[in-house]
């Protein structure tokens, strides 16, 4: 799996200060048109070819960020009151390196169809293709966006639910009152079960990338809380320990530091991190075609191959020689 998957945890953006996506961060004036838009963009520049997936974790979010980089976003009479900086020199990163920008939108299946078939039609004819979508949407559950579908996918924040829900507030009260007073200690706290469910989004978004044997791709996690913490479990920090278990040993965070001392970090920070997707996007192909290879081998082995030499009757309930 890691000649097929470059699964990496970014803590930092690009000019160095720390990436953890909470409210009182994107509450910065300067969060989406420099910090976080930069981060996106460059990762994006990295992929050669292929679709990328970037998950966000909620509508309202995604609205900032197409109004804060795209100059020609349509506006709402309630993003008069943003006071949030443009910086729409993202846009036109994302147009150059991929062609187009499409975004999920939040109306009726009709609309969703129309952007999910504009998102496939654009990959078969050019190749390349950015899709702005949201945890626990459309985008991120049943869809399979296999081999050049999605070559990337950049999962932003931690998609935790909304704490003033009055349906989330009573299952966390539930729990912990079901635990105190029941002693059903098997259950989840109310705080386990709420970091529970980001973890499912997670994990569901994740799914959308390398979906068979020869296919292969990148994962970015872009969040503090994903980075190694230092404490390991079982060779795997409690930061990856929730992640699905087909990824979770094969996490790299990305570190400042130009030599690292885990042999599974990636130096040099964000110009490592693009040297190690230069090779990782070279390499990826060559050993997918071989995998590729190595099956339809294996298949027109077994179709010309002669079977075993008795077959078994269960009308009689004997072996009997087969006639070649």
């Amino acid at each position: 799996l890691p000649k097929q998957l470059l699964a990496v945890s970014v803590g930092r953006f690009v000019d160095g200060t720390p990436l953890t996506v909470t409210y009182s961060q994107y509450k910065r004036k300067d969060f989406f048109s420099k910090l976080l838009g930069d981060a996106i963009a460059t990762v994006i520049e990295s992929i050669p070819r292929g679709g990328t997936l970037v998950f966000l974790p909620s509508y309202s979010f995604l609205r900032k960020c197409v109004n804060a980089w795209n100059p020609n976003a349509q506006r709402n009479r309630f993003d008069s009151y943003d006071t949030m900086e443009r910086n729409y020199s993202i846009w036109p990163r994302l147009l150059q390196s991929k062609g187009k920008v499409i975004v999920e939108p939040t109306g009726h299946q009709s609309d969703f169809e129309a952007a999910k078939d504009e998102f496939a039609t654009t990959i078969k004819e050019t190749g390349s293709c950015v899709l702005l979508a949201v945890f626990r949407g459309k985008m991120s559950e049943g869809i399979s966006f296999n081999d050049d579908n999605a070559r990337c996918v950049i999962c932003v924040g931690m998609p935790f639910p909304n704490s003033f829900d009055r349906a989330i507030k009573a299952k966390r009260d539930y729990n912990d009152e079901q635990r105190l007073l029941c002693g059903k200690t098997a259950l989840l706290s109310g705080d386990s079960w709420y970091e529970q469910q980001a973890y499912r989004a997670i994990a569901q978004a994740l799914g959308r990338c390398i979906r068979h044997a020869a296919d292969y791709g990148s994962i970015i996690l872009m969040d503090s809380r994903h980075c190694d913490d230092g404490a390991p479990m079982d060779q795997i920090c409690w930061a990856h320990r929730k992640l699905p278990k087909w990824m979770r040993s094969h996490v790299r965070n990305l570190s400042k530091a130009t030599n690292p001392l885990s042999p599974k970090d990636i130096g040099g920070d964000w110009i490592g991190l693009k040297r190690e997707m230069a090779r990782f996007f070279q390499e990826a192909p060559i050993h997918c075609n071989m995998v590729l290879q190595k099956h339809e081998d294996d298949f027109t082995k077994a179709k010309t191959q002669q079977g075993p030499a008795h077959s078994f009757d269960s009308r009689q309930g004997t072996w009997k020689a087969r006639k070649f």
